[in-house]
């Protein structure tokens, strides 16, 4: 009999909560948007500590004769993660966007208190070391043009 109600338990929740989960991903479209920008942190992908604990055991989960492949795959995830946070306060709540960039002083280049429309697209973070799943975000910019003064 436990073992009639394990499977109803496990089929309810691949009925039910899989489904959902794959298509609220699904959905998401990119949207276009202006935000002002209020401030700006500049991403460390080394100093991010989930990004660097996953830096040090993805590798480790690979027979000796992968690990190079896998430092690699490492190399190009991290590297992928550089860029900056631009957050926007509006009505008491605050928006947080990645956007990446190789460029080390992109934060000097987008002022606070400038308009951009910008091109947000959203991450399906179920596991996958996608941009910006490791910092905590789940939007990300895709094109950014000025739209204004401050």
């Amino acid at each position: 009999m436990y073992y009639v109600y394990r499977i109803l338990l496990i089929s309810t929740f691949f009925i039910f909560y899989v489904p959902n989960v794959w298509s609220s991903c699904a959905e998401r479209e990119p949207i276009k948007k202006s935000i002002k920008i209020d401030s700006c942190e500049v991403v460390v992908p080394y100093d991010v500590p989930r990004l660097n604990d996953f830096a040090e055991r993805y590798p480790k989960g690979f027979v000796e004769s992968y690990r190079k492949e896998a430092e690699k795959t490492v190399q190009d995830i991290m590297e992928s993660y550089q860029g900056a946070i631009l957050i926007e306060e509006q009505g008491g709540n605050t928006f947080k966007y990645f956007l990446a960039s190789k460029d080390k002083q992109v934060c000097n280049k987008l002022d606070n208190g400038k308009l951009l429309n910008v091109v947000i697209d959203f991450a399906c973070c179920d596991g996958d070391p996608n941009p910006p799943c490791y910092l905590g975000l789940t939007s990300y910019v895709v094109k950014v043009s000025e739209a204004g003064k401050k």
